[in-house]
């Protein structure tokens, strides 16, 4: 079969009326991004078309929820990031979505709340920027003396790292004052300061650190 025929076939299992399916079947062609390749038969597709033509017979009877299981698996750069802008519209439209997968950057952007799963089990749920946020301040500092200086900054961070000359310290907001007073006190420059947010890949790695076998469902 041809595309629009598939599409054709599960509107009919749907029971659309002949009118509705003659015109929504050449407008989800065209919102897949599939218009100039209808008389194409599915053998002949690519992966990232079939996922196309997967996402339109989803669309084919407008439901109001839709589950996606790794829709962008497999795909080269281009047609990911294409597959991806095309779920967000699907979401800018009003629509209750699931997805899911283990591309946590692709559930990071398209997501508003995020369980993790892990054997089986619910372990973490929620808004994904309640669950990202932390009371952390990432500052950056340059031109910091050795020594002294370093160890008593660090030794008040959460966390470190120098990368290129420059210190990075994470900090409890009611440190971040008196830590640049002291630290341009001796010298340094500040880089940059800001709110820290944890990504859902570290937040996924604590969840579920003892185990191979999780997956987000968002």
């Amino acid at each position: 079969l041809a595309g629009p025929e598939v599409l054709d076939f599960y509107a009919r299992i749907f029971h659309l009326p002949t009118a509705v399916r003659k015109q929504r079947i050449p407008e989800l062609m065209e919102r897949v991004g599939l218009k100039d390749v209808g008389r194409k038969r599915l053998s002949a597709y690519s992966k990232g078309m079939r996922q196309r033509i997967g996402i339109a017979q989803a669309l084919i009877n407008d439901p109001d929820v839709l589950f996606f299981d790794e829709p962008t698996s497999g795909l080269d750069p281009i047609a990911h990031d294409e597959i991806l802008d095309l779920i967000i519209s699907i979401r800018e439209k009003g629509k209750t979505m699931f997805l899911c997968s283990h591309q946590l950057p692709d559930v990071e952007k398209v997501c508003d709340r995020v369980a993790i799963i892990d054997r089986g089990k619910l372990q973490v749920q929620g808004k994904i920027d309640d669950l990202l946020s932390t009371p952390d301040t990432r500052i950056e500092f340059s031109g910091l003396p050795a020594g002294e200086a370093v160890d008593k900054v660090t030794a008040a961070a959460t966390n470190h790292n120098v990368a290129d000359g420059i210190l990075q310290v994470s900090v409890k907001g009611e440190d971040v004052d008196g830590l640049i007073d002291y630290a341009r006190s001796k010298g340094a420059k500040v880089v940059s300061v800001m709110p820290h947010r944890r990504t859902l890949a570290e937040l996924f790695r604590e969840t579920v650190a003892h185990s191979g076998d999780s997956e987000v469902v968002s």
